[in-house]
């Protein structure tokens, strides 16, 4: 068997060397030292797989081609899952990136350019689509918080974003702070609406903690010529229970109740004669104890000539007196709480002369109440002679608690 088999044009540009039976093969080299040799490299040409643009693959042993591994040769554009990619890379469906067995890991992904932005491509360009960030499982994407951006023509919640939290009991939203290296707690929100400033289990609806003495709690600050209150206190109907106005006007629902609890009446020309004892003190009434009449009240009501506080708090008003056949003899008039048994305010004297038949006389009132008090006016004889009481008014209003 000869050594080399030339062929073509005598120059050696195939060469078999059997020497040894190695079976070494040299294209354009007459010296093989190795199972192929070749001078000007090696070109192996084959039919590709699949339609044109794809990317070919190994498939079994053969070149395989589909439509999910696609480059668009004319737009320089790759796409996953697509034939027809948008962009320099187009994926069609979900992406996993990371390391599918570690526990934990850091995967980085740089955007460049100036405000890079992530958002949805929709095929006509409008902004009907939205884009979550969400911390779901596998299992359901819904079940951890999520951030959510939403176009302008969102069918839905149209240019709309918010944080969505988990949905369990415990989840709640955070803001922490990066100088302690502690994550100090600056804001939380959590799924049972409660929201906590520098407070990490806030008891109200809105509790702030403030971080130091000589930090401010909340500071409300109006617009130059504010006319809107700045602050407000509602009821669940809405109504205003309490606010501080635009110039620093405060107006507080106990405070306002002095024009709601209040009580106001007497009577005229009844001339009715109050049974004295010498010393003693008397309930100023009649017979039928209908001698009083209640005019306007709120608050207060009357029973038998016997005034019942409905509302604890303090009180203040006035009570006047008309009276007559008193012939020159010393009286004294006071308001009297028969449920604490004792004198409020003060007793106020009436001293006439030897002469005086006729007198006017008002006692000032005030009143510490309890809720259910019940209040009667009296007078005191100095020598047991019975007056007579021929009008009465009186006023009394609430103060504060």
């Amino acid at each position: 068997m000869p050594s080399a088999i030339r062929v073509i044009d005598q120059a050696a540009e195939i060469v078999v060397d059997a020497s040894g039976f190695s079976g070494n093969l040299g294209v354009g080299d007459t010296d093989v030292q190795t199972a192929l040799a070749t001078v000007d490299g090696l070109t192996i040409v084959s039919a590709p797989a699949g339609n044109s643009g794809n990317v070919q693959f190994n498939s079994s042993g053969a070149f395989g081609g589909s439509d999910n591994l696609f480059w668009d040769s004319g737009n320089s554009r790759l796409g996953i899952g697509t034939a027809t990619p948008a962009q320099v890379l187009d994926v069609a469906d979900e992406v996993i990136l990371g390391d599918s067995g570690a526990v934990s890991g850091v995967v980085t992904i740089s955007l460049r350019g100036v405000n890079p932005m992530i958002a949805p491509n929709t095929s006509d360009a409008s902004d009907t689509e939205g884009v979550w960030i969400a911390g779901g499982g596998g299992s359901s994407r819904n079940r951890g918080a999520r951030i959510a951006a939403y176009g302008n023509e969102h069918s839905s919640l149209p240019g709309s974003g918010g944080f969505h939290l988990g949905n369990i009991a415990a989840a709640h939203f955070a803001i922490f702070d990066g100088l302690s290296g502690t994550n100090n707690t600056l804001l939380r929100v959590q799924n049972n609406t409660l929201v906590g400033i520098n407070e990490t289990s806030p008891g109200a609806q809105l509790q702030v903690t403030s971080s130091a003495a000589a930090v401010k709690g909340v500071i409300i600050k109006g617009a130059a010529s504010q006319s809107a209150n700045l602050q407000e206190f509602q009821d669940s109907d809405g109504a205003v229970l309490a606010y501080i106005d635009g110039v620093g006007l405060a107006l507080f629902a106990r405070v306002r109740q002095a024009a709601i609890w209040h009580g106001y009446g007497g009577f005229e020309n009844e001339g009715e004669s109050v049974a004295c004892g010498v010393g003693d003190w008397n309930h100023i009434t009649n017979a039928g104890s209908d001698l009083w009449n209640l005019d306007e009240a709120d608050g207060i009501s009357i029973s038998s000539d016997v005034f019942t506080i409905v509302n604890s708090g303090d009180y203040a008003g006035s009570l006047s007196l008309s009276i007559s056949a008193i012939n020159g003899k010393d009286f004294h008039v006071r308001v009297y709480n028969k449920t604490q048994i004792s004198v409020e305010g003060r007793p106020i004297g009436i001293s006439t002369t030897s002469t005086g038949n006729e007198m006017n006389v008002s006692v000032p009132i005030y009143i510490e109440a309890t809720a259910g008090d019940e209040i009667q006016f009296e007078i005191q004889s100095a020598d047991g002679t019975d007056p007579v009481v021929d009008d009465a008014i009186f006023i009394l209003s609430y103060l504060h608690d």
